[in-house]
């Protein structure tokens, strides 16, 4: 893994951490690999998929995805890939609130000096854009 997957990685875990109440899981290393977590809540049960992408440089491995569905609703995010985005070299992703319908599309550049979200209703209306800079 590259030290540019690992920020990238983290922010999987930390998902993977929260949702499995803090049950330590490892992310899939392997190109194509899938891997489910389970977890049993009061509420019911919660499971996470985490695939490995297959195209593209890490930082931006096209594919890469991550899906939850339990009590608290489903939701799933996925890595689309390269574009330009604000006149910058980005990866794209998007995240969508299976239950609510909602989406976030979250561009990043490969050291993440700029991540913009992108908040859209169930309709498709842009809600409010977000930008951080910064880091790396």
């Amino acid at each position: 893994m590259h030290e540019e997957v690992c920020n990238w990685s983290a922010v999987v875990f930390f998902v993977l951490s929260a949702c499995m109440g803090g049950k330590t899981a490892t992310a899939p290393q392997a190109s194509g690999k899938e891997h489910t977590f389970t977890k049993e809540t009061p509420q019911g049960k919660e499971q996470i998929t985490v695939t490995e992408g297959e195209g593209g440089e890490d930082w931006c491995k096209k594919g890469m995805s991550w899906s939850y569905t339990g009590p608290q609703g489903a939701a799933s995010f996925v890595i689309k890939g390269k574009t330009t985005y604000k006149g910058k070299e980005v990866c794209e992703g998007e995240y969508v609130d299976k239950t609510t319908g909602q989406k976030v599309v979250i561009y990043f550049t490969k050291g993440q000096e700029h991540i913009w979200w992108v908040i859209y209703d169930a309709n498709g209306n842009k809600i409010t854009e977000y930008e951080l800079t910064g880091g790396g």
